[in-house]
């Protein structure tokens, strides 16, 4: 059944036509000019959000950070189950192929603003309803969140309605401002406010650092007048919702997949365990944030590409899919050999003792990004019904290892069974990735990769053990030792991807394109 139904689906028109003959240079360029923008302000926002998460983690107490955390996972539990519910992906696609002509972008923009809003609302009375209940000293925390929520950059809430034009476009420039604007704003509040924090004061500058980029959203290209002078229609929102009914199911799961860790924490060891659960795990987070431009690139390309050149369609998945993971694979050894240094920039001293969770937490990353690639895609290119036993895998394989794992080990089991949910569900959406490639290239990239993960796992590993056994590394000066460090394990992943031939000229010449800027 395809994803968008026949009254979506319009006849090629000569301009239509004429679009899908545009050459892949020209195709490559726009898409490199996107991904330097993203790449660019993903960067910057990274930098800026590891400034404010150790001013955030190194005021609050564990158990405050655990409080902190929990409020953020509960919100994002329920709002992505009854607002989000798979929608911003189908909305993206149907905004993608729409008719230009009736206006038909511009209505389904409307309707799915307005309904994301009236969703919010009774999403945010069940919480507050939930929290009065269960947790009654959290319930202004709740609220203030859910408010940041709604027009924040970071979650699924108005915002990203807003940017829906510029992103199925690939304009990336607007919505890359305003993210990093809320990042901006977030670090100087926290930063002037450092003595005085508190989770609710966290939780109210994240609001109000979310503001000014909504507004900006708002008033470009006169959004708030098409807001407001266009209906909403109810044939829309049905279609919306009809089309997002696989990816919720997908989405119910990996919610249940991805908090079922805090959830048993909380229950068995309380917030202090949440609390350094959610240190290490943010780690993780802003490398996936960072790691997603890709996906977030290459899929309305991919979704375009697809019935007009089906051959480079497969090219452009293959290539981010490779990039992405070697990127991810890097970055967790990186984490892992400067693990102490880590640890220090993002939670403060201290976190210095808990090594482990830190390094557990990077080797979830390439697993998780292959989940989350799978994803994107797979709903990018009406794929999205093969991917619910990638999901039912993640869930139970989850629920399974907290039940038997975390109960005893605490957080570090919490870590291990995040890790283990994440490789099964990598293995089944591998599958996903291959029944659509079908080709032998893609088992060939795969078997490739596998060896790269091993290695960098046992090889970072390694010099994490000699690392803190030799004293006269620890006794040069802390930037040298990182410089020296990140030198060597950086040289050592370019080596093993030469010796695999995974850089091979023709690889580097295509990336080297896909990055270069536009012109």
């Amino acid at each position: 059944m395809p994803l968008v139904s026949e009254p979506f689906v319009r006849k090629k028109t000569a301009a239509h036509k004429e679009k899908a003959a545009i050459s892949t240079p020209s195709r490559l360029q726009h898409l490199a000019g996107a991904t330097g923008i993203l790449l660019a302000a993903q960067i910057l926002g990274a930098v800026l959000q590891l400034f404010s998460l150790r001013t955030v983690q190194d005021a609050l107490s564990k158990s405050a950070n655990g409080e902190f955390f929990w409020v953020q996972q509960v919100s994002m539990f329920v709002y992505f189950i009854f607002v989000e519910i798979g929608m911003n992906a189908v909305a993206t696609r149907l905004v993608v192929v729409a008719h230009e002509a009736d206006n038909r972008r511009e209505r389904i923009i409307t309707s799915f603003f307005k309904l994301r809003f009236l969703l919010f609302c009774a999403a945010t009375l069940l919480l507050l309803g939930y929290t009065a209940l269960f947790v009654p000293m959290a319930v202004q925390q709740m609220f203030v969140y859910a408010l940041s929520s709604l027009f924040s950059a970071r979650s699924l809430m108005l915002r990203s309605v807003l940017e829906l034009q510029h992103r199925a476009q690939n304009f990336q420039l607007l919505p890359a401002f305003t993210t990093v604007l809320d990042t901006v704003l977030f670090a100087a509040f926290v930063a002037a406010d450092r003595a005085s924090l508190t989770p609710l004061r966290v939780m109210f500058w994240l609001f109000c650092s979310s503001l000014p980029g909504f507004l900006v959203m708002l008033l470009a290209r006169q959004q708030w007048k098409m807001l407001w002078n266009i209906p909403f229609e109810w044939a829309i929102a049905r279609e919306l919702v009809r089309e997002a009914l696989p990816i919720f199911s997908t989405a119910l799961l990996l919610q249940i997949q991805d908090k079922a860790d805090t959830f048993m924490l909380d229950f068995f060891y309380g917030k202090e365990a949440v609390g350094i659960y959610g240190a290490s795990v943010r780690v993780a987070a802003q490398s996936a944030t960072l790691l997603m431009i890709l996906p977030t690139v290459i899929a309305p390309v991919a979704s375009a590409l697809q019935t007009s050149n089906l051959a480079q369609c497969k090219r452009y998945v293959l290539e981010g899919f490779s990039l992405t993971i070697l990127v991810a694979t890097l970055i967790a050894s990186g984490i892992t050999v400067l693990i102490p240094f880590v640890i220090f920039m993002t939670a403060g001293a201290k976190y210095t003792h808990n090594v482990l969770e830190f390094t557990l937490s990077a080797w979830s990353i390439p697993l998780s990004m292959i989940v989350a690639y799978t994803l994107a895609l797979g709903i990018a290119l009406g794929e999205q019904r093969k991917l619910l036993g990638m999901f039912w895998g993640l869930c139970i394989t989850s629920l399974l290892c907290n039940l038997a794992i975390t109960p005893h080990w605490g957080t570090s089991g919490a870590l291990a069974c995040k890790i283990l949910a994440n490789a099964m569900g990598a293995i089944l959406g591998i599958r996903v990735l291959h029944r659509f490639m079908g080709e032998k290239a893609f088992g060939q990239a795969l078997t490739r990769l596998s060896v790269v993960f091993c290695v960098m796992l046992s090889l970072s590993l390694l010099m994490q053990y000699c690392t803190e056994r030799a004293s006269f590394l620890l006794s040069l000066p802390r930037a040298f030792h990182v410089f020296l460090l990140g030198i060597s394990i950086s040289a050592a992943f370019v080596v093993v991807c030469f010796m695999l031939g995974i850089l091979s000229k023709e690889r580097i010449h295509f990336l080297r394109s896909l990055l270069q800027k536009n012109a």
